[in-house]
């Protein structure tokens, strides 16, 4: 039984995840596709490059609102299901999933963004304190340095390392299961980011503006 909800979850969260609000907001009000310019990548900077803030906020309440439906859905149906003794893993599943689902969603190609915001939305269900600390490397990386994907990369790192910590030093049930999971979800938005990282290593990583580019 546990089983089947599990893997109900997971198909439930990766179709939620591929919602990927980028493209969608790019679609509806620019008529156009984020996957055309920039960085080609479907997600809330290269929106913000491309079309501006109104655009960017708007996807960034999309791909962050669906994180957490995903992840508190997971967590509410575990819960009613007297399953509460795995509903974090189940947690740690759906984002797993949901991530999969913005990286690669099935309604748009499978091309989609990296992650990054989704998977923090998913962690704010998941432990407040592993959010707030990802989100403040994020920031200061942000301010400091004002390139988004060596802040992006670092908060995922972050969360592996802080996740892990809380999770053996707490209360977790299933600690080893929990932090192969968010290990494997660091790697795999770590995998994403691979041509920034070469552009870091390079010195070409573009950084971040706030000023909109026109089309044509």
């Amino acid at each position: 039984m546990k089983a089947v909800i599990f893997i109900i979850t997971a198909i439930v969260s990766y179709l939620i995840g591929s919602l990927n609000f980028a493209i969608i907001v790019s679609h509806d009000l620019d008529k156009d596709d984020v996957r055309k310019h920039g960085s080609k990548n479907a997600g809330l900077t290269n929106v913000l490059r491309t079309y501006g803030k109104h655009e960017a906020f708007l996807t960034f309440l999309g791909d962050f609102l669906k994180g957490i439906f995903a992840t508190a859905l997971t967590k509410i149906v575990f819960s009613v299901l007297g399953f509460s003794d795995i509903a974090l893993t189940a947690m740690y599943f759906s984002m797993l999933f949901t991530v999969m689902g913005h990286s690669y969603p099935i309604y748009f190609k499978f091309k989609g963004g990296k992650g990054i915001l989704t998977s923090a939305a998913c962690l704010l269900v998941i432990d407040w304190r592993i959010f707030l600390i990802i989100i403040s490397v994020f920031a200061g990386l942000v301010l400091i340095t004002r390139i988004v994907s060596l802040a992006s990369i670092a908060a995922a790192i972050t969360a592996g390392i802080t996740a892990t910590y809380f999770g053996f030093t707490g209360s977790e049930k299933h600690p080893v299961i929990n932090t192969v999971l968010i290990i494997a979800i660091v790697i795999f938005v770590i995998i994403k980011h691979r041509e920034n990282i070469k552009r870091l290593i390079n010195g070409t990583e573009n950084k971040l503006s706030f000023g909109k580019k026109k089309q044509g």
